[in-house]
């Protein structure tokens, strides 16, 4: 049985799949933790540098900001998730958020993330647009959710198959290995699943 490190970026409440097979030292990320007991970064730090030696499951929790805590890691993990997080990000800052997230990254490390499928989107819109429609308003609230969401944390960057997987390869750090459109989480299928690894 092996140990698996894994960071969970943007955690809030939701959870990656964990394999049964393997020991998993979790490491949740979120500026929102407010009902967590939450762990100093210095102390995530300590603790991971001897996680090879653990013997079950461990679970962390850091309300520090993504950036801070990418940039401030020398430990390497075997896989990052990031679950409705990115969108987040500025779209400025996409391209240094995902270089961050290779340099934590062990070699063929997986990444895998789960982001609004924008190009879906707009076609609901375009589809819905019409005021005497049934789906009218419930299309429109699941709409400014899932393209702007709420002003205190809003969507400052589009993803769609294709600009994910330009992203993702535009420095060679990542090859892609699957993105998933019509993906269902939360009870929509308006969602891209990505998974990539890192390629050096």
């Amino acid at each position: 049985m092996t140990t698996e490190l894994i960071l969970n970026l943007g955690a809030g409440n939701t959870k990656p799949f964990l394999s049964n097979d393997n020991i998993s030292i979790l490491v949740n990320v979120d500026t929102g933790y407010k009902d967590h007991q939450v762990n100093r970064i210095s102390d995530i730090h300590n603790n991971l540098m001897d996680y090879i030696n653990v013997e079950n499951d461990v679970e962390f929790f850091t309300n520090e900001d993504a950036f801070e805590f990418l940039s401030t890691q020398i430990v390497k993990f075997d896989k990052v998730v990031a679950s409705r997080f990115l969108e987040h990000i500025p779209h400025e800052k996409v391209p240094y958020i995902l270089y961050l997230i290779g340099n934590v990254l062990k070699k063929d490390g997986e990444f895998e993330f789960i982001v609004p499928d924008y190009l879906k989107l707009s076609k609901l819109l375009i589809a819905n647009d019409n005021p005497s429609k049934p789906s009218f308003h419930n299309v429109t609230t699941l709409l400014t959710y899932e393209m702007l969401a709420d002003p205190y944390c809003p969507h400052c960057s589009l993803w769609t198959k294709n600009r994910a997987e330009a992203l993702l390869t535009a420095e060679n750090i990542f090859e892609v290995d699957e993105i998933v459109e019509d993906y269902e989480a939360f009870g929509r299928d308006i969602y891209l699943h990505v998974t990539a690894h890192k390629a050096w």
